[in-house]
């Protein structure tokens, strides 16, 4: 069975390339109305078919929304 490497996002960690902020641009045309507790937490999964490339997204009431795709890892750099 593969290995997805399904985990919520650190956005304290070092070599993350988006912020909090730019989180809440991309879910609301209104970003300075989300509180940082308020975000749904954010995950990233591993996606490898003929690319490497990483889903990123949030869970609700048990359906993933896909918020970005990252075909070129710009986001969460390879390990």
């Amino acid at each position: 069975m593969p290995n997805y490497r399904f985990h919520p996002v650190d956005f304290d960690e070092h070599n993350l390339s988006i912020t909090r902020k730019e989180y809440k641009e991309a879910l609301s045309y209104k970003p300075d109305e989300i509180a940082d507790n308020e975000l749904p937490t954010l995950y990233q999964f591993d996606l490898h078919y003929r690319q490497k490339a990483r889903a990123f997204g949030f869970l609700y009431k048990g359906i993933f929304y896909l918020v970005w795709f990252d075909k070129d890892h710009l986001i969460y750099p390879g390990d």
